[in-house]
């Protein structure tokens, strides 16, 4: 006898079970970090989408600008953390 399963609206994750070409397998590959399979199939996933976000938006050129800009502040705001430990007051 099984356990129960949850709902699928209740699930935290699913598995995914698909048939790839051996060059779509390779990439895959390429891009795990530190052998985690799962997370290069997550960033892939992720990776897709925002590539179809950033071409169907009416500006995919401003749209892409903006998330460049996002990745930088980011960037710039973790190594503040790394190097003080913590953010400075007034920037939150």
């Amino acid at each position: 006898m099984g356990r129960p399963r949850k709902e699928p609206k209740d699930r935290l994750t699913r598995t995914i079970t698909a048939r790839v070409s051996d060059e779509q397998f390779d990439w895959l590959i390429d891009q795990m970090d530190e052998g985690d399979f799962s997370a290069s199939i997550r960033s892939a996933i992720d990776l897709a989408r925002l590539f179809i976000d950033v071409l169907s938006d009416p500006d995919p050129t401003k749209r892409f600008e903006r998330l460049l800009a996002d990745r930088e502040e980011y960037e710039a705001r973790q190594a503040y953390f790394d190097e003080f430990g913590e953010y400075p007051e007034d920037a939150e």
